[in-house]
């Protein structure tokens, strides 16, 4: 079973849950969840011979960190995490994040590809596709991501989205999620809610938002390690159908797969499935 444990890298102490040990597997959540939405995740690679960590984001409690998030420091904390936790060009680690945490997966594997071995991304495509059918005027795409635009209201969004306990949020986990309740239990809906009800936590994961339109964002590069990316089937927030295409970005080998009857937040919807999913992509070393 998962354990609470903290590894330091980037000046901040990283917070979160592990098990296991031996390969290193960074786990990295997403909006709006924690690092227990990965809980299952770290359990599984904790028992098949991995040393799993799945840690509170910067600006997560009880992470905590300051902005601005811009898509280079948040990748620059998932690899010095993954240095921290023994990997290297000898010994390479595993990636996995989803929803903003596959964002910054993507971008670290960009980055230093020669420290993993694998990455796993849930929920997201890769960033450049996500650029380009905005300015491309998706409507699909525009229409689902609404709430990106809204969050670029600084107070007016913070008000909103905690008012009434955090009503708002939970409506947008379910627009997300259809069957978010049935497939998950309340627990971990409620479990996110208070996790962004601590002072500073709802802004500074606004935040990660407010950086993406930001001047100092920088484009991301093709990911050069073995991808698998992992989707719901009725997923709210992003089609499927994103991916279409994108292998060009994943010069290293790419697989993609749909799990049906999940939304977007696949890996506690559907912990089973994912599992099976990443064990048997991690077999393939």
């Amino acid at each position: 079973m998962a354990k609470t444990a903290a590894i330091d890298a980037s000046g901040i102490t990283f917070s979160g849950l592990a098990a296991g040990d031996g390969q290193p597997a960074l786990l990295l959540h997403g909006f709006p969840d924690t690092p227990f939405s990965l809980s299952s995740q770290v359990d599984h690679l904790g028992g098949r011979g991995f040393r799993a960590f799945a840690p509170a984001l910067r600006g997560y409690p009880p992470t905590g960190g300051d902005g601005p998030f811009g898509i280079d420091r948040l990748a620059s904390d998932a690899l010095e995490l993954l240095e921290q936790m023994g990997a290297n060009p000898d010994s390479p680690g595993v990636l996995i994040g989803h929803d903003w945490g596959g964002i910054i997966a993507c971008a670290a594997a960009a980055t230093r590809p020669e420290i993993m071995s694998h990455v796993v991304i849930m929920s997201v495509p890769h960033p450049m596709v996500m650029g380009a059918r905005f300015l491309s005027g998706d409507f699909d795409q525009l229409k689902r991501s609404w709430y990106m635009f809204f969050f670029q209201m600084p107070g007016l969004a913070e008000s909103v989205v905690s008012a009434d306990n955090f009503a708002f949020l939970e409506r947008l986990m379910l627009d997300w999620s259809p069957n978010l309740i049935q497939n998950e239990g309340r627990a971990e809906i409620e479990r996110r809610k208070l996790v962004l009800s601590a002072p500073g936590a709802l802004s500074s994961a606004l935040g990660y938002y407010r950086a993406m339109f930001g001047e100092s964002q920088v484009a991301v590069g093709p990911v050069r390690v073995q991808a698998l990316v992992i989707f719901g089937a009725e997923d709210g927030c992003i089609a499927p159908t994103i991916c279409d295409g994108m292998e060009a970005l994943f010069p290293a080998g790419y697989s993609f797969e749909v799990i049906e009857g999940a939304g977007h937040f696949v890996p506690s919807e559907s912990p089973d499935a994912v599992n099976s999913l990443i064990s048997g992509f991690l077999a393939n070393q």
